[in-house]
């Protein structure tokens, strides 16, 4: 049974039944399973699985604040305390793949700070302890997809007791977060990419009108979340999700896939049912 950053089955099974993925079509047709004994645990390891068609280059920086980055628990005192409503930056110069290029700049270049509500959005912070801090300091955290379903920011957004308004259609099913414990729906806002990518400012402005139940009850959710994620986080759950995600990984009946019998078919992996 193999831990990974997404759900390599999942993935496979929707192909399978025709599911869209849009501008990840081409990439998860192509895709294969290692083996049926797989779970997903999202990023929670700081890790992620490129979707580019080159190795990622590693980034000692990045990885080192991916790692290090501090927990701060989620409460309802932390929440209305943040001075920003949200956070969300992004690298300018970056090669981009499947298009996100124009969700991850949209916010960027579309909302002007001046008559917004105070919000850390933009191209980055020099100082690292300034964008921890910042991170710590706001409601929300935008999560956008990028050349995977997946980000960075989901995991950050969590770890630092922020509220994540997620904006990647594809994740629950690309990388689901220990999915036999946790639904991302439950302690996230989560939009659709279009309407980000086709109104980021009124879409964002939303956020203020959400009712206080309903934001309270998001982090409620959250603190059970980081429970799950974290292992640091006082009384985790963490080695108990692992466990039964696992548990439901090795009970997986794979006598449908045989990996050593499949062939291409039209550009599509097809696995053919074992035979007697």
């Amino acid at each position: 049974t193999v831990a990974l950053s997404w759900d390599q089955n999942g993935v496979v099974n929707a192909v399978q039944d025709g599911v869209d993925f849009y501008e990840y079509n081409e990439t998860f047709r192509k895709m294969k399973a290692l083996t049926r004994k797989t779970f997903s645990m999202g990023l929670t390891g700081g890790t992620n699985f490129p979707l580019t068609g080159r190795l990622p280059k590693i980034d000692q920086k990045k990885k080192l604040i991916n790692f290090n980055f501090p927990l701060t628990l989620a409460s309802t005192e932390k929440f209305y305390n943040s001075s920003n409503l949200i956070f969300y930056h992004s690298p300018k110069d970056h090669i981009c793949y499947h298009n996100s290029t124009m969700h991850r700049l949209g916010p960027i270049t579309n909302i002007t700070l001046d008559d917004f509500p105070k919000s850390s959005i933009g191209y980055g912070l020099s100082d690292k302890n300034e964008w921890i801090e910042t991170y710590r300091d706001s409601k929300f955290c935008l999560c956008i997809r990028g050349d995977s379903p997946h980000s960075h920011a989901f995991f950050r957004s969590v770890r630092s007791g922020c509220v994540p308004v997620v904006a990647s259609d594809s994740l629950p099913i690309f990388s689901p977060v220990f999915k036999n414990t946790l639904s991302m729906d439950d302690y996230a806002v989560v939009l659709k990419e279009q309407d980000l990518l086709t109104d980021p400012r009124g879409t964002l402005l939303q956020l203020q009108n959400l009712d206080k139940g309903y934001i309270e009850k998001k982090i409620k959710n959250l603190q059970f979340a980081q429970r799950v994620w974290f292992h640091d986080y006082p009384e985790s759950l963490f080695v108990n999700a692992f466990l039964r995600e696992a548990l439901s990984a090795s009970e997986v009946d794979d006598s449908m896939y045989p990996y050593k019998d499949e062939e291409w078919i039209d550009g599509n992996l097809v696995y053919k049912k074992k035979s007697n």
